[in-house]
């Protein structure tokens, strides 16, 4: 599982992907923000949901800050 953005030419679209087969392929991936994405760190929480801190901004401001999110490995692999 990684994060990235997924904007082909700028720092945006920040997107979770998870791959089954060491990363050959990339079978499941969805948008967690369609703002600025940059740094970003995944863990898993003792209940099992991943937790991603990242850096994003406001698009009406355009001031950075940092963003918090969980979500289920469910989540991540339901259409």
């Amino acid at each position: 599982m990684f994060a990235n953005p997924a904007h082909p030419h700028k720092r945006r679209n920040g997107t979770i992907r998870l791959s089954e087969d060491g990363g050959s392929t990339w079978k499941y991936a969805k948008e967690v923000d369609g703002y600025t994405f940059s740094y970003s760190c995944l863990t898993v929480l003792a209940n099992g949901d991943i937790a991603l801190l990242y850096e994003s901004d406001f698009s009406e401001t355009r001031e950075m800050t940092i963003k918090f999110t969980t979500f289920s490995l469910d989540w991540l692999v339901s259409s």
